[in-house]
Parts: structure tokens; C-alpha cells; sequence
């Protein structure tokens, strides 16, 4: 049965390249040096090109365009209400800083509201968590008492089935059969 299978390897030849003729080397060498004069060519070219174009473009730059001085920062100044007190009278004035302080105080009040407002739920997540948490507590308490109970029960039934043997026997003078007058009942 193996030899059925056995598939014997078959030894391909290599193939032989064929000798290059004199003609066709001459020229794959005459056409690597042409391409090899035309590559340096371009690549001397860019270097000369982009030195002197880019010397020459930067000279007329500056030549006819100075770079410009650079301009200071301005400085950011605060910009401040100017009162026209002229055209006020002291009972307009009088209304309107006590209207700025009427919309300040109105502002602090609605902050601590705010705050009030926090501190309230941050201590009701506070009690629920405690509530929970009692919960918890009282059902491990009651899972306890209840392990307590069973364990005290299994106790309690292994004391009593010891303490319980075979019941007495009585003596029975009353009895119609015959045979030992000693019966249980």
C-alpha cells in the first residue's frame, strides 16, 4: 500500500542562462552611462539652481521690500464707566447704586440658595445611605438569629433523642393475654 502512495521527486534541471553576445553588453553599458552622466546632471543642476535662484530671490526681497519694524504690543487697558455727573441728579444717582446693590444682594442671596440647596441633597444621600446600610445590618442580624435557632434546634434534638432510650416496660395486671404480664405501652 505505501509504495502505491510514494510519489518519487523529480530532479528539474536548471535552466542555463544563455551567454550575453559582446554586442548587447557594449551596449547596456553605453546605456548605464548615459543615464548615470544624465542623473548627475539633473542633480547638479538643482543644487546650482536652487543656491543661486534662492540667494538671488532673497537679495531682491530685501532690496525692495525692508522687512517692517515690528509693532510694539499694545497694552490692554482696563476699561472703566465714566460718570456724567453733569446730567445726573442725586436722586437719579441714589437710584441707580442702590439698583447695583439691590442686583448684588439678589445675587449672593440666589448663591447661598444654591449652596443651601446642595448641602440639603448631600445630606439626604447621606441618610439614605445610613438607612440602607440599618437595613442591611437588621437582615444580617435576623439571618443570624436564624442560624442560631437551627443550630440550637439540631442541639436540642441530638440531647433529647440521647436522653430517650427504650421506653419502660410496665407490669400490666389487667391483661387478658397470656404470656408476660410486663408489656410497653
Amino acid at each position: 500500500m505505501s509504495d502505491i502512495f510514494e510519489v518519487p521527486e523529480v530532479e528539474k534541471p536548471k535552466k542555463e542562462k544563455k551567454p550575453m553576445s559582446d554586442e548587447r553588453k557594449a551596449q547596456l553599458r553605453e546605456t548605464l552611462k548615459k543615464a548615470r552622466e544624465v542623473g548627475k546632471a539633473k542633480r547638479d543642476a538643482k543644487k546650482k539652481g536652487k543656491t543661486l535662484e534662492i540667494v538671488k530671490e532673497e537679495e531682491v526681497k530685501e532690496i525692495l521690500e525692508p522687512e517692517p519694524e515690528p509693532k510694539p504690543k499694545p497694552v490692554r487697558k482696563k476699561k472703566m464707566k465714566t460718570i456724567e455727573v453733569e446730567d445726573e441728579t442725586a436722586e437719579e444717582m441714589e437710584i441707580r447704586i442702590e439698583k447695583k446693590i439691590m442686583d448684588r444682594l439678589a445675587r449672593e442671596v440666589e448663591e447661598r440658595r444654591r449652596k443651601q440647596e446642595l448641602e440639603d441633597l448631600r445630606n439626604e444621600v447621606k441618610e439614605l445611605r445610613s438607612a440602607a446600610q440599618l437595613r442591611k445590618d437588621a437582615a444580617e442580624e435576623k439571618k443570624e438569629e436564624k442560624e442560631f435557632i437551627k443550630e440550637r434546634k439540631a442541639e436540642l434534638k441530638q440531647e433529647i433523642s440521647q436522653e430517650v432510650k427504650a421506653p419502660l416496660s410496665r407490669y400490666n395486671a389487667f391483661s387478658t393475654t397470656k404470656g408476660s404480664r410486663f408489656r410497653a405501652y
